[in-house]
This record gives structure tokens, C-alpha cells and sequence, in this order.
């Protein structure tokens, strides 16, 4: 069947296997209010009965018609009248079709057994906004301009509330590691919320004291908190105060406070074993402080009782009272980091001057009718105390102190990077704890710094005033002065010891496996240790939850779980049903291959840059297996003879220029083969940093995909591997690998639809000096086969200004792939903290609409907004006298696993904890969905369904995933543009090297916007 189309956007023709219709369908405007629809039929068409269900017509309003051909008669309806001939298929649109089409004249030809022409003419009624609408959608290349007072984007966002639960799949019973909490209000009926403010006090020109300065570090107003109790007996008596750390402090009954508010001056040491001073404060002097306490609210405990049962009433800040109340225990004798609480006792050496803590995460949670307290195992790595060039050691692979060079300026952002807001002592004198706030773009010995009016160096100064001889006086000194030119303070790197208690996140893998033999264990193994954390933490005699009227059950909550029954996919050569999520490419061929003409291979060097990684005759045996391999499973391999680039071949060369050597050389044969398609790229190892520069290069200065394999997967490419790498490919190229049987989908087999996955990506390896990046993906076609993706830079975190534009282009393209504009949108987002959820989702559907108005002016898609998180900590376990069936071969709970309700879920909003994948080793981790907003009114079971077989659409492997594909491509296209930050700042002077500096985002080669070059 061919269609072609003109003007109008979208034509959507549906038939019946016995014949097949070429339509062309024109429109052209007559007058302000008319247009005319011509629609000729011809070809060889077999005289029986033969129904085109429904032709879709305009971008906005659906024209229904339904075309019998007859004994040689073509009669054309439209309205009521299609939709009786048309049948179920289309009953959802009765309403709009009844509403919007007006049929003035149905005319019936007489067709004969080799027709030339027949023409079916009719009006209807059609808005010149229409036809403005409709070109937009044929590929205007400009948004249009939304009105700042637009009521449609300025509405509230009304969030969703939860009209039940699912029913579908079979039952069973597992445990989780939560725990349920009882309070008891008649040993504390209300907990009091006080905001304190501590300021150091300052000396001031005439000898007394002023408060001020500023803001105090977390540990510091713990102790200073924990001093003003101390010294203030009279005024606390035995009441019990809990304080947050921050800025709130929580007790069981009110404070003696003349008008609720008490003003305290404390006198403190101001060190604890977090183990830090105020500015300007020597190690051990005591300071003075002034505390102010203030009450700001009264929360009461039996509001618990109405939230179960009614959505609009507020008590998160009750439950955050309740988290500090259940963690004031263990104040002070564990290290906190992120919310979980770690030990210093056995902890395990690392590489690289870092220590692996073991600790415990707890959260209170709200559930369907009860809190529980959620307990989890959790493992970091941390700084270990020591000397501060053992990290830059680590950060340049050096094998000695000695041999590190820190020599370009590139190699300075290194080093500035790794030792940034490092908390260190120094060794030369006795000092407070100071912070790592740049390094220097010169050596010690270059350093120039003025002491009494003379420029000296740093490796002068040192020798002259402390007597120390530099042993790496040709290293750069760190800055533990201001930012400002002339507020520096230089020092040695060799007389800085690093800190303890500082958490580890840079991008060093090289622990990762002694850390998985720690962290990575079997479920059961998982359950049994958390049983006895909560055995060894005695919560029955904890004096806060006494004070306070809680108490936390002895054993797991056993909560009632269902397992939907896992979908069927199709591929190019028949029905295939995973068992356990899991399934392979034997005798099977992709639904759309795509074909491989003009592509090539580079081989990257060792990591010492000293011969390529792999021989030749390696990579070619590899192109040989793979072409086999892809033309089995259906690639139309015509070129299986790639431009293959070595690094020996240009031994001096970079990374960047052996990638366009290659590209030149597709290039050149762009007219017998077409354009450049791929480039592979056989690597070393997984190192992270060349990842990055590979894709930075492929996405915004060649513009084309690329596919890295590293030399140890290349030397045991079997079958398996090589048609994992076959899928990538495919993907990449535009093929569609699988897709659903009809009606397998809810709502995107039912109707035009756009899923769309929103995440943000925060860097983690240089502590903040890089900005998060927007990743959206959004559906191109019914069966979640192919995705596109836009990239920006975030400015803050409640930055949506770049979301409209992103998802206008989004929509565009979906519109180009599909011709059809989608009535539904299906909106799944992680990277949300609880905190924020609220926020973010009014934030982004305003943002939709926004992108909706741009689009044009009356379109006004339903959104279904859903928030995704994989970074809690509910586990769900099966019970010991679970069945073989109810576990995978892991010992976690088999894909398709669903809780959405008792004590896990949101007794407020459709929450649901999905099991999307088969575990592969160690414990699996739920993913977590919240329906936040629904306008398509889904019932439980489609939203639940929906979103666990798209997890078997994910086209990189033979598995079903964990999380909905969207949003694992949205991290996957984030992950890609990393390497493509480019640092804009023009200051390379030493300031620089503080790392303030302002990033921008290379643009995505506009070759790969319609690609899936992140597959």
C-alpha cells in the first residue's frame, strides 16, 4: 500500500488483506470557511467485499470515512454511518467523528474491473485555523509563539488521586524489608517543630561580640546544638530535643520559652568526630555562639488517620519529623552521608586512598493504612585519611609520588577535579580543616606569592618560613584561600592530608569489583542480614521513639504481590513468548532490517598508547562474523568489506583524528554506497573518559552513530555477542528489531499516542563543577520500536525554560515518522526526589502544554504523567516456602512481579512497585512508578500493564528491562552527551582552576536528530 500526501498532515488507511488501494488525498482551500477532498481509488481491485475502516483527515479534526467496495459499486460514508460499516475499530472516535464531520454529499461510481479514475467528492466544514494547524505539522521549521498569559499553560495542574488498585495476573505473598511503625498517642499526641538559627559570634571594633558570618557546616550545628542542651539543664529539663542536622529541631512536649521563642548564648568547642572548625577558630579554642529557637509548628499525630483515606491532607512534614525522631540515635556515632548512616568500625581498604564503609539506610514511609520504616544494607566508598597526593596519584594512574606530571592545561582541570572540595589538614603547623578550593595552573616552583611586599615562590616561602625542603616541587600547590585574585593561600600538595569521613564519587572503577564481593549478594543472603540489623538496633529501648510513642515491629511486612503475564513479540519471521524475560536471537530475523553499506572500523591504541589493541587480522575475522552474523538476522549486508582505520596507521594521531580519517574515507565512497552510516570502534578497555570523547566526536562533528566494542569482548565474540551488537546496529541504522502483536499495548494500540521519557543527569566525578544535563526520548511509532532524542544543559534545578522547545521538536518528529499527531501522551520521568516530585510535575506539564500551544493553537493532547524512581530502597523478597515459580534463577522475585497495595503503596495517588526484569546476580531493585497526573483516565491495570511490556521493547538486548525503555534511553542519550560539556570559560589564569566555570553542551549533529544513535 502506498500513501502519499499534500498539505493536509495525517492519512491513516486501514484495509482489508484482500486488496490493496493506492490513495492519494489532496486538499486545497477554497475559501475561508470550505475545503475540497478529493480521494481517487484505482488499481487492480478485486470485486468482493473490502472495507477501508477509517481515513483520517486534517490534524485536528478526524474525518471517519468508510469506503465498500462492492460488486463493482464504491459507496463512501462518513459519521454515523462509518462507523456502523467500520465496526469496533473505530468506536472511540464516534465522538469526535459525530461532532466535526459533516457530510453534504455522498456520491456512488460505478467501478469497473480495471477502473482508471474514480473520484469521490464531498464538503465539510473546516476552520481556517485548521489548515494553518495542518501546515505547521507538515514541517514548518518555527514553533509558534505562545502568549505569556495563556490560560491553557497557566492552569493548575490537577494531580491525580487513587481510584484503585489492579486486579490482573495471578496472586502471591512475598516480604519486604520494611517494618511496620505504631504510635502511640497517648505518650505524645503532637510533636513541636521549632526552626533554630545559630550565628558565630565575631569581635567586634570595640572589644564586645556580634553575631554573624557565614552559614555554619552541618556537623558544626550539631555540636553547637548539643552544647546548648548541655549548658542550658534548667531551661530542657528531661524533655528530649531531636535535631535535624539543619535548621528544625522536634520534641515530644513544648519548650519553657516565654512566647515560644528562647535565645541562647552557648559556648562550644566546636569539633566532633565529623571533625571541623569555624573560620578562623584554631584547633580546640572555644567561640561563642548565639542560638535562636523559634516555634513553627504543632503537628499532630492522629492527622496519620485521616491521610489514609484522604488525599488532600498534608503530612509529609509528620513523617519527616518522624524520619529525624527514628535517626536521633544514632547522632553522632555514625558517619551520615546522603541521608544513610555508615560505620568507621571494619571498614575495608581500598585502591587509590579510599576506605568501602558498610552501613544502613531508614526511612519512615506512608502507606495504605499503616507507616513502616524501611531498612536496607548499603555500601560507599570514602576518602581514606592520608595524604592528599595519594589521590592525585590515583587520578593519573601514576605508579609513584614521583611520577606524577601534571604538564597542559587539560591535565590541570584533571587534578583540580579530583582534589576539589576535598576537606585537609596540613602538616606544616597546627590549623583548622580546610577546603581544596583550586589548584594553581603553575608548579610550587613557578607559584609566585607576595610576602612583605616581595614576589616569592611557593617552594621559597615554605623553605624560608617552615623550614621544609619540597620533595615534588615541580607539582602545582592547592589553593585553601578564597576564590578572589590576591585572597589565595598556597600550599604544597605533599604537606595536605585528606580528611576522613568524605565520600568518594569520581569515576575510578578500579575497586568496583571488591566492592561488588561486599554489596552483591543473594536475596536471601540480603533478607537475613537486614532481620539482624534490625535485631542489633533495639529500637524497644531507643529513649527517642519512647519519648516520642513510636515503636517498630521485630519482623518484615508480608505484603500481597500479583504477576502479569508476560507479553508475546513479534519478529520479521514469526510469534515468539519470553520465559523469565529472557529469550535470543536463534532463528529469528529483525521485523525491519536495515541495510549496511558504507560503514567502517577503528582501532584504537593500548592504553599506553603503544600499539593498537587489537592486530588486524583480529578486527578483520570480527567484520567477517559480524556481517554473517547480521545477515541472519536479516541486515542486508552489501558492503562487507569496511574502511578499517589502525592507530598504527597514523601512530601520532588522536583518538578525534583517527575517527575522521575513517569518516573521510566513507565519505569518499559516498556515491557508489551512499551515505556514511556507522562507524565501529574497537576500544582497549571500558575506560570512561575515551567513551566520552568517541561519542563527543560521532554526535557533533561527524554525525554519525557509532558502536564501541572493547578488545576482550571482540576476543570471545560468539554468536550471542555478535547478535547483541547486530541489535545496536539495527537500531542505530533505523531499523526496528521487534515489535507487539495488536492489541497487546493499552492505549498506544488504540489510539495515536507519543510516550515520551524525561530524565536529568547529574555528573558524578568532578563534585558539582560540571552542570546536570535535560534528556527527553520520545516514541516514533505503536510498538515503542523507535526513539528520538534532545539534549540541553540545566541551569538550575527548577529550570523548564528549554523543556517546550525539546518537546516541540519531539513532536515534530514524531509526526514526520508516524503522519499522525497524537491524542495521548503517555509522560515518564525520573530523576525526581520525593521533595520535589510536586514541583517537577507542574513544572513539566506546564512545559508540555507550553510545547502543546507551539504546536498550535487549539491542541490539547491527554497526559498521563508518571514518575519513575529506581533509587529507593524496597526490596521484595520471596518467602522460604515460595514455589520454584515464584523466583527467577537469581532468587529474586520473576518479571511481571506488581505491589500496588498494603503497606508499600501511596495510599493516596496509583503507586506500584514493578519487577520488569529477571535478576541476574546479587538482590533486584523494584522499580517504583507513581501515576501523578491522568487525563486518559487509565484504569491500574493499563497503566501497569502498559508500562511492563514496553519493558520487553528495549532494543539493545534479548531480555525485558527494569525500567520503562523511555526513560533508559533518555539515560542513555545523557550518559552520551557527558563527553560533549565543552568548558567555555576564558579565564585559564589560576583562578580558573577553582573550577568556576560555565559549560555549554555541543550541539547534536543535526544528521542523527531523527536517529537512535543512542541505542
Amino acid at each position: 500500500m502506498k500513501i502519499t500526501t499534500s498539505l493536509v498532515g495525517v492519512v491513516e488507511v486501514r484495509i482489508g488483506e484482500a486488496v490493496a488501494v493506492e490513495v492519494l488525498l489532496v486538499a486545497a482551500v477554497k475559501t475561508s470557511t470550505m475545503s475540497t477532498m478529493t480521494t481517487m481509488i484505482g488499481g487492480d481491485v478485486r470485486l468482493e467485499a473490502v472495507r477501508v475502516l477509517a481515513v483520517t483527515v486534517g490534524v485536528f479534526h478526524k474525518i471517519v470515512v468508510a469506503v465498500e467496495v462492492n460488486d463493482g459499486e464504491v459507496v463512501a460514508r462518513t459519521g454515523e454511518a462509518a462507523l456502523e460499516m467500520a465496526g469496533d475499530a473505530v468506536t472511540r472516535t464516534r465522538t469526535i467523528a459525530t461532532a466535526l464531520v459533516r457530510l453534504k454529499d455522498v456520491v456512488r461510481l460505478a467501478v469497473a474491473r480495471r477502473p482508471t479514475i474514480t473520484s469521490i467528492a464531498a464538503q465539510v466544514h473546516h476552520s481556517p485555523d485548521h489548515g494553518q494547524a495542518d501546515a505547521e505539522w507538515e514541517g514548518n521549521t518555527q514553533p509558534l509563539e505562545v502568549k505569556s498569559d495563556d490560560p491553557y499553560v497557566g492552569a493548575s495542574v490537577a494531580l491525580s488521586c487513587k481510584s484503585g488498585v489492579g486486579s490482573s495476573g495471578s496472586s502471591q505473598r512475598l516480604k519486604s524489608n520494611c517494618y511496620q511503625v505504631t504510635t502511640d498517642i497517648s505518650k505524645c499526641s503532637g510533636i513541636f517543630q521549632y526552626d533554630v538559627t545559630i550565628e558565630v559570634a565575631q569581635e567586634s571594633e570595640g572589644g564586645g561580640q556580634a553575631f554573624g558570618g557565614r552559614p555554619l557546616v552541618r556537623p558544626l550545628l550539631r555540636q553547637v546544638v548539643h552544647d546548648a542542651i548541655e549548658q542550658n539543664q534548667d531551661l530542657f529539663r528531661k524533655i528530649l530535643v531531636v535535631h535535624n542536622g539543619g535548621n528544625a529541631l522536634f520534641t515530644p512536649s513544648a519548650l519553657p520559652f516565654p512566647n515560644h521563642v528562647g535565645v541562647l548564648n552557648v559556648h562550644s568547642s566546636a569539633r566532633n568526630g565529623y571533625g571541623t572548625d569555624p573560620p578562623g577558630v584554631a584547633r580546640g579554642k572555644t567561640r561563642s555562639f548565639s542560638v535562636r529557637i523559634r516555634l513553627a509548628n504543632e503537628l499532630e499525630v492522629n492527622v496519620l488517620q485521616e491521610a489514609y483515606t484522604n488525599p488532600r491532607v498534608v503530612v509529609q512534614p509528620l513523617v519527616y519529623a518522624l524520619n529525624a525522631v527514628m535517626k536521633a540515635g544514632f547522632v553522632g556515632t555514625l558517619v551520615e552521608s546522603k541521608g544513610n548512616l555508615y560505620s568507621r568500625i571494619d571498614a575495608m581498604k581500598l585502591n587509590g586512598g579510599r576506605v568501602l564503609y558498610k552501613g544502613h539506610h531508614q526511612t519512615v514511609r506512608l502507606g495504605a493504612g499503616s507507616l513502616v520504616l524501611n531498612l536496607d544494607r548499603v555500601w560507599r566508598e570514602f576518602y581514606d585519611e592520608g595524604p592528599l597526593l595519594e589521590v592525585v596519584r590515583d587520578a593519573f594512574g601514576a605508579r609513584d609520588y614521583g611520577s606524577i606530571r601534571v604538564g597542559d592545561l587539560q591535565e590541570t582541570f584533571r587534578l583540580a577535579r579530583a582534589v576539589k572540595r576535598l576537606v585537609v589538614r596540613v602538616t606544616h603547623r597546627v590549623t583548622r580543616l580546610q577546603t581544596v578550593s583550586g589548584v594553581s595552573d603553575s608548579s610550587a616552583q613557578a607559584t609566585m606569592i607576595n610576602v612583605d611586599g616581595n614576589s616569592i615562590s611557593v617552594e621559597k616561602y615554605f623553605l624560608d618560613r617552615y623550614h621544609i625542603r619540597l620533595r615534588f616541587p615541580d607539582l602545582p600547590p592547592v589553593n585553601l584561600g578564597g576564590r578572589r585574585p590576591g585572597s589565595e593561600s598556597w600550599v604544597p600538595m605533599e604537606l595536605c592530608e585528606v580528611a576522613p569521613d568524605q565520600p568518594y564519587s569520581g569515576p575510578d572503577r578500579s575497586n568496583t569489583a571488591s566492592i561488588r564481593t561486599q554489596a552483591v549478594v543473594r536475596p536471601q543472603v540480603r533478607m537475613n542480614g537486614i532481620q539482624r540489623l534490625r535485631e542489633s538496633f533495639n529500637f524497644e529501648n531507643d529513649p527517642y521513639l519512647k519519648a516520642f510513642g513510636l515503636s517498630v515491629a521485630e519482623r518484615m511486612e508480608s505484603v500481597g504481590a500479583r504477576v502479569l503475564t508476560s507479553p508475546g513479540i513479534k519478529y520479521g519471521n514469526g510469534l515468539h513468548y519470553p520465559k523469565n524475560g529472557s529469550w535470543n536471537l536463534q532463528d529469528k530475523t529483525f521485523v525491519k532490517p536495515c541495510t549496511l553499506s558504507n560503514w567502517g572500523v577503528v582501532i584504537c591504541s593500548t592504553s599506553n598508547g603503544s600499539r593498537p589493541c587489537v592486530t588486524r587480522q583480529a578486527a578483520d575475522n570480527f567484520v567477517r562474523n559480524l556481517c554473517r552474523e547480521a545477515a541472519n538476522r536479516g541486515i542486508q549486508v552489501t558492503n562487507r568489506n569496511p574502511a578499517i582505520v589502525s592507530s598504527e596507521d597514523r601512530p601520532r594521531g588522536s583518538l578525534e583524528s583517527w575517527l575522521t580519517t575513517c569518516h573521510d574515507r566513507l565519505e569518499r565512497d559516498r556515491i557508489p554506497r551512499g551515505d556514511p552510516q556507522l562507524i565501529v570502534v574497537i576500544k582497549a578497555d571500558d575506560d570512561a573518559m575515551e567513551y566520552q570523547e568517541i561519542k563527543r566526536t560521532m554526535n557533533t562533528m561527524l554525525g554519525i552513530p557509532s558502536q564501541c566494542i572493547t578488545a576482550a569482548v571482540l576476543a570471545r565474540a560468539r554468536v550471542q555477542v555478535l547478535a547483541n551488537i547486530c541489535l545496536k546496529i539495527n537500531a542505530k541504522l533505523g531499523g526496528r528489531n521487534v515489535e507487539f502483536p495488536e492489541g497487546t499495548l493499552p492505549l498506544m494500540h488504540d489510539e495515536p499516542t507519543i510516550l515520551i521519557g524525561a530524565d536529568v543527569c547529574y555528573p558524578k566525578s568532578d563534585k558539582g563543577a560540571r552542570p546536570p544535563i535535560s534528556s527527553v526520548t520520545a516514541s516514533l511509532d505503536r510498538h515503542s520500536s523507535v526513539y528520538v532524542a534532545r539534549l540541553s544543559v540545566l541551569s538550575g534545578r527548577n529550570d523548564f525554560s528549554h523543556l517546550p522547545q525539546m518537546l516541540w521538536e519531539l513532536f515534530i518528529e514524531h509526526y514526520k515518522h508516524s503522519r499522525r499527531q497524537p491524542e495521548h501522551v503517555v509522560y515518564y520521568r525520573s530523576g525526581v526526589s520525593t521533595s520535589r516530585i510536586e514541583d517537577v510535575v507542574k513544572g513539566e506539564m506546564m512545559a508540555l502544554r507550553r510545547a502543546f500551544r507551539m504546536l498550535a493553537a487549539d491542541y490539547e493532547p491527554r497526559v498521563t504523567f508518571v514518575v519513575a524512581n529506581k533509587h529507593h530502597h524496597v526490596r521484595l523478597f520471596v518467602s522460604d516456602g515460595g514455589g520454584r515459580n515464584q523466583r527467577d534463577r537469581s532468587g529474586n522475585p520473576v518479571p511481571g512481579t506488581i505491589v500496588d497495595s498494603g503497606t508499600l503503596a501511596d495510599p493516596q495517588r496509583l503507586e506500584f512497585f514493578l519487577m520488569g526484569h529477571s535478576g541476574i546476580q546479587g538482590t533486584s531493585v523494584p522499580t517504583q512508578y507513581t501515576v501523578m497526573v491522568d487525563e486518559n483516565n487509565l484504569s491500574a491495570d493499563q497503566a501497569e500493564e502498559l508500562t511492563y511490556r514496553l519493558c520487553y521493547s528495549y532494543a539493545r538486548c534479548t531480555r525485558s528491562v527494569s525500567i520503562a525503555p523511555p526513560l533508559y534511553y533518555a539515560q542513555l542519550a545523557a550518559e552520551h552527551a557527558l563527553g560533549s560539556l565543552a568548558d567555555v570559560s576564558t579565564d585559564c589564569s589560576s583562578t580558573s582552576s577553582n573550577m568556576a566555570s560555565t559549560y555549554t553542551l555541543a550541539g547534536l549533529s543535526d544528521k542523527l536528530g531523527g536517529v537512535m544513535f543512542f541505542a
